[in-house]
């Protein structure tokens, strides 16, 4: 069954590198890496957003959990 299984996924693999080329002719144009500095900044700026919004909730849920795990032990 193993062995069926990795031949699978070779046929997989051997078919993905026939189909994909291994050289590449594509250009990335001077704007590009703003684009990705841009896109990395906001999606950080998006995640301390939300965390702000939504930081008493996340306090609650881990202290309620150790509120109810010492009332429980007691």
């Amino acid at each position: 069954m193993r062995q069926r299984i990795l031949n699978g996924v070779g046929r997989s693999f051997l078919l993905a590198l026939s189909v994909f080329r291994l050289t590449s002719v594509a250009y990335i144009g001077a704007g590009t890496g703003s684009l990705i500095i841009q896109v990395v900044l906001a999606s950080m700026l998006g995640a301390a957003v939300v965390t702000r919004i939504y930081w008493q909730r996340i306090k609650e849920f881990f202290s309620r959990n150790k509120e109810e795990d010492s009332a429980h032990g007691e």
